[in-house]
């Protein structure tokens, strides 16, 4: 049997413990990447300082949290201006269908 091999027994006969389950816990995900990334990984790793898996994480953080230049360039994530020239009602939320149409629809 081959180092290799027994490094590969030795991991796979070592009982799996999940962690308890939180809002926060870890999963474990396997990726496939191209060549140009699995190279890009390491070096960044070296030239950063950071970990593999911090590499990865802090990416995939970045691409969840938007950037403030989207948020400035996307009229619908602003705060709604103050208009305070603006006499329409105040329950707008409740009484859309009036508002919009006239009526209540039943």
């Amino acid at each position: 049997m081959s180092k290799r091999d027994s490094r590969l027994r030795d991991i796979s006969d070592q009982s799996y413990q999940p962690e308890a389950e939180s809002p926060s816990a870890n999963v474990r995900t396997q990726i496939r990447l191209s060549e140009e990334q699995r190279d890009f990984l390491p070096r960044e790793s070296h030239r950063t300082g950071h970990s593999l898996t911090e590499l990865i994480r802090s990416f995939i953080e970045e691409k969840m949290t938007p950037s403030e230049s989207i948020r400035t360039a996307t009229p619908l994530l602003a705060a709604t201006p103050n208009d305070p020239d603006f006499e329409g009602s105040e329950d707008g939320s409740e009484n859309t269908d009036a508002i919009l149409y006239g009526s209540v629809a039943e």
